[in-house]
């Protein structure tokens, strides 16, 4: 799985994460179950009162 920057594509891509996910259902499974953890570490370093991400 990649990602890159919406702005790699042109001007109109501001504001946008494009993901590249050409792998096997497993691998995908594996890297998407990695970044929600990445994401829940996030959530708990966030300061009292921050937003949360929606689920």
């Amino acid at each position: 799985m990649a990602c890159a920057p919406g702005t790699a594509f042109g001007r109109a891509g501001e504001g946008y994460l494009r993901l590249s996910y050409a792998n096997s259902v497993e691998n995908l499974e594996a890297a998407l179950a990695a970044i929600a953890a990445f994401v829940e570490r996030l959530a708990d370093r966030a300061p009292a009162g921050a937003s949360t991400p929606v689920s």
